[in-house]
């Protein structure tokens, strides 16, 4: 059977084995795992979504049901049971109700924890989704926000960034800076949301009780480049070291130098988004112009794992990449009162 759900600019790769997670799973935490655990079901519909859907097609596979018996049992497109079970879309309780009953899941499976999942996935409470009235324009884009959607509930994401400082990382100014080439038409209105939204984003950096981890490796041509006002630049150099000296947070960048030569990250930006919990799959993002990529599939995320540890092996450490950056300010302080 196909592992994969295919759209254009769009392709979520699912592994063999899913697991739900139960109440007893959650009831064997501390309480501060518990708080966490059940706050980030109440405000982030995105994981139980995908939870349901990947045990409602382990289901149906089990059942040897195929996507179109199951749209033909519920009388709906195949479409709509493909967006359930790759968490796309937004589940019906009856839908998963029938679903279940279709197929023949026992008691034992975990039906009342999948309704459950189906009634957490309802919720459009995620601030995120406030953002909705900018999307789909050149400055943020519908995938952006699932994205966010997984950033905001990751534990550790590897990021390779080999054009752009990630997003969780940009200030203000260097925000505005891609704005203007990112939508030069864009009204005054719309280009403050988009800012709005970048702010808003990197507050999972102070997350509490537990800070994302951000491991960055940047490409060192990044923060030479000279395409935006000097100031712009140097400041946003002096806040990329500021952070990652802030005991507060878990942030940690290294330069991949000029001198490097060619590696595998310079052949586009990615991420490694992990999961505390083992019940969330890990995934590895890949954004273009066009649209987002997002694989779960174990074998390739090993891979980018891999990928991750071969260009940070030419990094600088986190001491020299201060080193670098303080003299790349330099740099541009100079070139800057030259003009």
């Amino acid at each position: 059977m196909n592992n994969h759900v295919d759209r254009p600019g769009f392709i979520i790769r699912l592994p063999s084995a899913h697991v739900v997670r139960s109440p007893a799973m959650i009831a064997g935490r501390s309480s501060a795992q518990q708080e966490r655990c059940i706050d980030t079901m109440e405000s982030n519909p995105i994981l139980p979504r995908r939870r349901l859907g990947m045990e409602l097609r382990r289901l149906r596979e089990l059942a040897g049901i195929s996507t179109e018996e199951a749209a033909g049992a519920l009388e709906c497109s195949q479409s709509k049971i493909s967006r359930l079970e790759t968490g796309k879309g937004v589940p019906r309780t009856r839908d998963v109700r029938d679903l279940i009953a279709l197929y023949g899941a026992p008691a034992e499976s975990g039906s009342s924890e999948l309704l459950r999942l189906a009634k957490d996935g309802q919720n459009t409470q995620a601030w995120w989704n406030s953002f909705r009235d900018v999307v789909q324009g050149d400055l943020l884009p519908d995938h952006l926000l699932r994205f966010v959607a997984l950033e905001q509930d990751s534990a550790t994401i590897l990021n390779c960034s080999p054009m752009l400082i990630p997003g969780l990382l940009q200030t203000e100014g260097y925000v505005r800076a891609i704005a203007d080439v990112l939508g030069p038409t864009v009204d005054a209105r719309d280009r403050d949301r988009f800012i709005q939204f970048r702010v808003k984003r990197q507050q999972v950096l102070h997350r509490e009780p537990a800070p994302l981890e951000f491991k960055v490796l940047l490409c060192e041509s990044v923060a030479l480049r000279r395409t935006i006002p000097a100031q712009t630049i140097i400041d946003q150099l002096l806040y990329l070291i500021k952070i990652v000296g802030d005991p507060r947070t878990r942030v940690e960048v290294k330069i991949v130098p000029l001198d490097a030569g060619f590696h595998r990250g310079l052949t586009g930006p990615f991420s490694v988004i992990h999961f505390a919990d083992g019940a969330d799959q890990d995934v590895v993002y890949l954004e273009g112009a066009e649209g987002a990529v997002y694989l779960e599939n174990p074998d390739i995320i090993k891979r980018y794992r891999k990928t991750f540890q071969a260009v940070e092996s030419r990094a600088l450490s986190v001491q020299e990449t201060k080193v670098r950056l303080m003299r790349i300010i330099e740099e541009h302080r100079r070139a800057g009162s030259q003009l």
